[in-house]
């Protein structure tokens, strides 16, 4: 079984988190815009304990896939996992099949 634990909403991995996991997993939520995705990423790739692990970013909550730039975007050139959280599709005035519709 592959384990691994994600710190708080916005923080990359800690170089003593990275030799006790299997992925690196980084919560979507919190962080605002795509270049705070890609900043997790890379400082989690930093630390002086990496190895290649894959690496998944999850519950975000935040996403906007019509926009240019937007966290989908960010983390596929990175060669990482995205998974979205559906608790503000209401706000957003959304639907779960509406935002399925939208992925490019």
């Amino acid at each position: 079984m592959d384990v691994g634990t994600s710190p708080e909403a916005g923080v990359p991995d800690t170089a003593s988190l990275v030799p006790a996991s299997d992925f690196v997993l980084l919560r979507g939520y919190g962080p605002e815009g795509p270049e705070r995705f890609r900043k997790m990423i890379r400082a989690s790739r930093g630390v002086t304990t990496w190895r290649p692990l894959p690496v998944l970013i999850n519950e975000d909550d935040r996403f906007r896939l019509t926009e240019p730039d937007e966290r989908l975007m960010a983390a596929l050139p990175e060669q990482v996992s995205w998974g979205y959280f559906l608790t503000t599709l209401k706000e957003m005035g959304a639907t779960a099949d509406a935002v399925i519709a939208e992925l490019p």
